[in-house]
């Protein structure tokens, strides 16, 4: 059985930043990234995440169309775990 979101907590990150995770789509995470990379951030360990996630997201709406025919919800903080399960 899945852990429950609402109790899962990310390695590494403030509970404010994981508030907005919870709260923002992949493509609010995106947006995200593009500023601070205009404000001169290094965003560099953010693009491989922003990615994966983007791809996981379009596989995952793919595979949920064919399925039931309906649109899916997006979980940006389990994408998250997932991204970090994999390159732990």
């Amino acid at each position: 059985m899945r852990p429950d979101i609402r109790t899962r907590k990310l390695r590494g990150v403030s509970a404010e930043d994981e508030s907005w995770l919870r709260e923002h789509s992949v493509k609010d995470l995106r947006n995200l990234v593009f500023e601070m990379y205009n404000l001169g951030e290094d965003v560099s360990d953010m693009v491989p995440l922003v990615n994966y996630m983007e791809e996981l997201e379009t596989k995952l709406i793919t595979e949920q169309k064919l399925v039931s025919g309906e649109e899916m919800d997006i979980d940006v903080m389990d994408m998250v775990q997932t991204f970090e399960h994999i390159h732990a």
